[in-house]
């Protein structure tokens, strides 16, 4: 009966073709489990008969057979379920789970086949005790969960040492990317930043997350800055809006730490940056808004098949708003502006996004209103950006007698011409420029 227990060689050609295409470090783990069968099933024989005994030598005898049939079911499952090619060292709980399974389907296939030969050999008289099986299925999961966590602990353990030398530093925030910073932190010792402490409104004082203590609610940051000797703060937050990002830079600062920030949201989404990026906080964070939401039927049924005029339409803005509004079909595109060469710049960027759509380039001064009721008239436009402007204060402070002229008479010039010829929809593109604002002076508040 020992000899027609064996696995199939059909089974064996596929786990030896499967093995084989593991690496070095997959044959290891392999060759591990192959003992650890082999080691839980005697264990589970000799916890069942209190070895070493008489009973223990005689099961250990008949059954002999099962070792190659449970090493081939519990290979074969792992190999199929792809436990060799998982990255341990970053092992979760879904490698957990891939254990249980595997050892479980492993158990059920070979013990299944284990108790049909069994029963089916009426000349057995010692029986197959289940308890065997249970204890062998628990103790397999344990050591097949050793092997491969251990290369986990081993990772944190080393990953902890790291962050223990560098500066110390607070990290705001209790969600996924405080997480996944906690963890970019202790995989990048070269950072050269040692949490020491959590501060979270979402969590409470005195618990702890990834090993590190949770100080206390964001309000309180400076005290926190203060107690634990922290001289950085690292704002986990990528959905915080820019007030509640300016009022904990300015706390984190006055009391003497430098700020870093996981880019926001949009960023994210955009794929420009991953969370855990961590950066110096910079203008534009403090800045930040609640993201606004378009909607982008109602934008496609404004311009589609609609003549659409642009004023300015060689400029930055005037050639930005060309190439967006172009992907909602307008019947016609009519650009207008006094430079040949800038105009001619738009149209080949127009080129590649829809070559069959109509563009109709006009060279035309706004100052020129007679001309300009003229295409008016021709062209009859259903919308109207008005984006032709000068545009540098310090350059047409020199020059205020062109400013004046194009900026206010041709605008004035415009909005006649839309309202003589009837256009629905008339958007001004303000030309108003921020010059030593007084937000930026000496004194303010940088909370507000």
């Amino acid at each position: 009966m020992r000899t027609g227990g064996l696995p199939p060689m059909g089974t064996a050609r596929a786990l030896v073709g499967g093995a084989a295409r593991l690496s070095l470090r997959g044959r290891h783990l392999l060759a591990f489990d192959a003992i650890a069968t082999v080691t839980a099933f005697l264990l589970s024989l000799a916890l069942r008969f209190d070895a070493p005994s008489a009973q223990f030598d005689a099961y250990v005898y008949a059954y002999a057979w099962v070792l190659p049939v449970l090493v081939a079911c519990r290979l074969s499952a792992f190999v199929l379920l792809r436990m060799y090619q998982r990255v341990w060292r970053y092992a979760s709980v879904d490698e957990l789970v891939a254990i249980l399974a595997a050892v479980g389907l492993s158990s059920i296939a070979g013990y299944t086949f284990i108790y049909a030969i069994v029963f089916s050999t009426p000349a057995s008289a010692l029986g197959f005790p289940r308890s065997v099986a249970i204890m062998d299925t628990v103790l397999m999961i344990a050591f097949a969960g050793a092997w491969r966590f251990a290369l986990r602990l081993g990772r944190v353990g080393r990953a902890g040492a790291s962050t223990t030398r560098g500066q110390r530093a607070l990290v705001v925030g209790g969600g996924a990317a405080a997480i996944a910073v906690l963890r970019e932190l202790r995989a990048n010792s070269q950072l050269g930043l040692a949490p020491v402490g959590i501060v979270s409104d979402d969590l409470g004082e005195g618990q702890r997350l990834l090993g590190l203590p949770v100080l206390g609610p964001a309000a309180d940051l400076a005290g926190h800055i203060e107690r634990s000797g922290a001289v950085a703060v690292l704002l986990a937050l990528p959905s915080a809006d820019g007030r509640t990002l300016r009022k904990l830079v300015h706390q984190a600062e006055s009391a003497g730490a430098r700020c870093l920030t996981v880019p926001s949201v949009a960023e994210v989404i955009a794929g420009r940056v991953t969370v855990n990026a961590l950066r110096e906080v910079e203008f534009e964070d403090l800045l930040r808004r609640a993201p606004s939401r378009i909607d982008l039927d109602s934008v496609a049924h404004a311009f589609r098949d609609r003549i659409v005029l642009i004023t300015g339409g060689g400029g930055s803005i005037g050639g930005e708003l060309a190439r967006q509004i172009i992907r909602f079909g307008p019947r016609r595109l009519v650009l207008v502006g006094r430079g040949e060469n800038s105009i001619f710049e738009t149209m080949q960027s127009l080129a590649p996004l829809d070559a069959a759509r109509a563009v109709a380039p006009v060279i035309l001064d706004i100052r020129d209103r007679a001309r300009l009721g003229r295409l008016f008239d021709r062209e009859r436009p259903d919308v109207v950006f008005h984006a032709a402007a000068h545009k540098h204060v310090h350059f047409m402070e020199q020059f205020p007698e062109e400013a004046v002229a194009t900026n206010i008479h041709g605008t004035e010039n415009v909005l006649d011409a839309a309202v003589e010829s009837g256009v629905g929809r008339f958007v001004f593109i303000s030309t108003d420029k921020a010059v030593n604002p007084g937000s930026s002076s000496r004194g303010a508040d940088p909370s507000r």
